[in-house]
């Protein structure tokens, strides 16, 4: 029963409640009368009626049952970009802006009605983004909600447009319910429900193709040429082309290329410009960036020392927005004549003059683009640009951009963005607003003239930042979710005609009034920027990678972001990479590389050897807070050779984590913690057939290979130090025989894969038994190096090739198997000319 389902239903009485056997089992009552229910997929959906007419509505949900025991997972914003994991119990508030919410419900008293070895249910509670409106869950405290008496927490279902004059009074698919035995069944059946009931609005990721940029290392250039001090990109085409050059000599081919902010046409308001006094917009024009002076200075320090991370609603945050009120003009000639990157707007589509610059070696962004494929072998070339061109959108008084019709539009937060992220009230985009193309067909006109420019150069695919800055511009446009649909779909459609499938990143978009349309894209950016002069951030950012990716893997491929190969934590960021199951890239500077590192993650032909799937968090942590309980360990878990192998991955991140307070990471008590390892940690691992059987386990630290007798109760004890990690990779015994008669003359193996990578398993596709008069395995892998195993005796033979037999290649070898006796441990060496392709290896016993 591991994919076993339950139903779920609102009665009469206002009791959100889950069949369990003959026993129905209560979580939320008090829900509202202004919501109803009917069946959707294996779950329910709820909707609102009988409201007055508005924008926006809070409605009960209810409170936690005072007889439910549960645990929660929640995904919910921590910025206008960004969502963080929280946790909790039925006394403690879901936090504001909450888009995902996991249940793990005691049903320990009906135990019979479920698996074995199980006494909880799942429950997963999605708001939805329909009909012009947006759906998210807030919480409430169980004094708020009881008269003053303690209790447990309640939960309150907000739905909003965002625009004054888009109102109403029923809206129909706000959330739907679904509940499993498993938590990532529950995940997958409520994504499904809500793809189909929202008529396929978006699709999940298994009816997506598969990008092909996950199979290939990459190197991107944002914090490659950083100017820390402003913040800003300084790219230029001999930089990219030097870097990529220092990896080419070191046997580390970059094969994917990410030119990041930096390389577009923008400038400050010209409108804003107009107003400042001659000399400040000639230094402005000049995009020469002015040094503050010293009134500045001290007001950023007061800024920064009392106002910035100082709670939401305080009198300080108070006090400094009204004082932004009454300077709106100052700021805008200060974000202008500063030549502040997000104060800045697009003034044409076509590359600025570092990258268009006639007389140059490189004189295109097309030359660069060749460049880098013809003499570096790299695949694939995307470029970054903002969901609206870029950061304040485009200059209405731009004369390339005349066709466009640009209109500035307001940028006015919702409570829950006010709530979360209130510097936004007096930040770049409230004071500038945002330039957006007009008419129906002005987002398709704006992504048209912008792709087919880098088409025409030669580009392969784009990052769009920003994209969750839309869902604030809705006011007099519909709201926005109805502003989004449009800007997605346009981009989506314009991605797919000139980049095709999947040849977007999606970035800064946990708006799920953003990620609710993607019908087409397929990878996401999974939390907040890697930022490697914040150590606060470091174990932070793995954490949050892990927890939001459960809900995005449903949707898209969870983008775990680049790192730096030289940095204090690079080894644990690295691992995190290797089993992540999405793109391995780095935003090395020029000169600063670890290759002993990178070399564990690619291949020599630059490819990396990648999971099957997203990565998600092994169910014992799933409802644990990993950053603050001062014991538990995170674990992630995956799958290799298409299932045959998985691969646990535990990291130490106690003592990091956002505060949600202040608005800013922060580093607490950091301390060593134990991890314990076990092979049904991996989901496919945990069938019956499987977790009684045996398991070859390879821990990354001791470079060992243990045999356990028993996948559900055998383990393997971690001690991890404060950021420490380890990765196991974890292959069922299989049972080898000539014949089903000769069952006396079977073999048993374990195939862990290439032992000095990060991840192992990756090396290895797929694994075949072949029948014939000797005990065969065939395994199809990729890369080189030492690839180990376990067998119960030692292999006879061994016979590597190309995997495609139609490549006439001279390649064919036979190599020695070592084999220890003792361990029962085998070791062939793949050499290195099989890693430019896929091979296959033939093991006889």
């Amino acid at each position: 029963m591991a994919s076993g389902t339950f139903e779920i239903r609102l009665d009469g009485a206002g009791t959100l409640l889950v069949q369990v056997g003959d026993a129905e089992l209560p979580l939320l009552s008090g829900v509202s009368p202004h919501i109803r229910a009917e069946a959707a997929g294996k779950g329910i959906v709820l909707s609102l009626a009988g409201l007055p007419q508005a924008p926006r509505h809070e409605v009960p949900l209810g409170a936690w049952a005072s007889d439910c025991s549960l645990q929660w997972l929640a995904a919910a914003r921590c910025k206008l970009w960004w969502m963080t994991p929280a946790w909790g119990r039925a006394s403690d508030p879901v936090p504001t802006e909450t888009q995902s919410l996991l249940l793990q419900v005691d049903a320990s008293e009906h135990s019979d009605s479920l698996d074995d070895d199980e006494d909880s249910i799942f429950v997963f509670l999605l708001p939805l983004v329909a009909n012009s409106f947006r759906s998210s869950l807030w919480g409430k405290s169980g004094s708020a909600i009881c008269g003053g008496l303690l209790g447990n927490a309640g939960v309150t279902l907000v739905s909003e447009s965002a625009d004054d004059d888009t109102c109403a009074e029923e809206i129909e698919n706000v959330l739907v319910a679904v509940a499993a035995s498993s938590p990532f069944v529950a995940l997958s059946l409520g994504f499904k429900a809500a793809s189909d009931r929202l008529g396929g609005q978006f699709r999940t990721l298994d009816e997506k193709p598969r990008p092909a940029s996950l199979d290939h290392f990459g190197w991107c250039t944002w914090d490659a040429f950083m100017d820390k001090a402003r913040y800003t990109s300084r790219v230029t085409p001999a930089g990219v082309l030097s870097v990529v050059n220092e990896f080419a000599l070191e046997m580390v081919p970059v094969r994917h290329v990410i030119i990041d902010d930096g390389w577009q046409t923008t400038g400050s308001d010209l409108a804003t410009l107009d107003e400042l006094p001659a000399t400040q917009r000639a230094r402005a024009l000049s995009e020469v960036p002015m040094e503050p002076d010293r009134k500045a200075l001290a007001l950023h320090s007061f800024y920064s020392r009392w106002v910035e991370h100082a709670p939401a609603g305080s009198f300080r945050l108070e006090a400094w927005a009204a004082m932004c009120r009454c300077l709106g003009h100052k700021l805008r000639h200060t974000f202008a004549s500063e030549g502040v990157d997000q104060a800045k707007r697009l003034r044409a589509v076509s590359a600025n003059g570092t990258f268009e610059l006639p007389g140059e070696e490189t004189q295109s962004l097309g030359d660069l683009v060749k460049e880098l494929k013809v003499k570096f072998g790299v695949r694939a070339v995307y470029c970054w640009h903002h969901l609206l061109g870029y950061w304040c959108g485009l200059d209405p008084l731009s004369e390339e951009l005349r066709g466009l019709a640009v209109q500035q539009r307001p940028f006015v937060l919702s409570p829950g963005i006010r709530s979360v992220e209130p510097q936004q009230r007096w930040g770049f985009f409230a004071n500038m607003q945002v330039g957006l193309p007009c008419g129906s067909d002005g987002p398709s006109k704006m992504y048209e003239s912008m792709h087919s420019y880098l088409k025409d150069a030669g580009i392969d695919g784009v990052k769009v930042d920003g994209q969750s800055l839309l869902g604030q511009c809705g006011q007099g446009l519909g709201g926005g979710p109805a502003l989004c649909k449009r800007f997605v779909t346009a981009l989506e459609d314009s991605v797919q005609k000139h980049f095709g499938d999947s040849a977007c990143i999606c970035c800064m978009s946990h708006a799920n009034e953003n990620y609710f349309y993607y019908n087409k894209s397929a990878v996401i950016r999974a939390c907040d920027d890697f930022l490697p002069d914040d150590p606060a951030s470091q174990a932070t950012h793995i954490a949050h990678c892990a927890f939001n990716g459960v809900f995005f893997a449903e949707i898209a491929v969870p983008d775990w972001d680049m790192f730096h190969s030289d940095h204090p934590s690079a080894l644990m960021h690295a691992a995190a990479r290797a089993v992540s199951g999405a793109s391995v890239y780095v935003s090395d500077p020029p000169g600063r590389h670890d290759f002993n590192l990178l070399r564990q993650l690619v291949t020599q032909d630059g490819r990396v050897l990648l999971c099957d799937e997203p990565a998600r968090p092994t169910r014992d942590c799933l409802f644990r807070n990993v950053q603050e309980d001062g014991k538990t360990a995170l674990k992630v878990f995956n799958t290799n050779g298409a299932g045959h192998l998985g691969v646990v991955a535990a990291f130490n991140v106690q003592g990091s984590l956002w505060d949600r307070k202040t608005r800013r990471f922060a580093l607490v008590r950091q301390i060593p913690v134990t991890a314990e390892i076990r092979p049904c940690d991996v989901e496919t691992f945990r069938v019956k057939e499987l977790r009684e059987g045996r398991f070859a386990v390879h821990l990354r630290s001791r470079d060992s290979i243990e045999l356990l007798s028993d996948g559900r109760k055998s383990r393997l004890v971690c001690e991890l130090p404060p950021n420490g990690y380890e990765v196991a990779t974890i292959s069922p015994v299989m049972k080898l025989q000539a014949s089903k008669e000769a069952e006396d003359s079977a073999v048993c193996v374990a195939p862990i894969g290439l032992r000095a990578m990060l991840n192992p398993g990756g090396a290895i596709r797929q694994l075949r038994k072949v029948a014939g008069s000797k005990p065969t395995l065939q395994i199809l892998g990729r890369g080189s190096g030492i690839f180990a195993g376990w067998s119960s005796q030692t292999p006879e033979a061994c016979e590597i090739a190309p995997e495609d037999p139609a490549v006439k290649s001279p390649l064919k070898a036979n190599p020695a198997v070592s084999y220890d006796n003792k361990l029962q441990i085998f070791e062939i060496a793949v050499a290195a000319d099989f890693a430019y392709g896929n091979w296959s290896m033939t093991l006889s016993f």
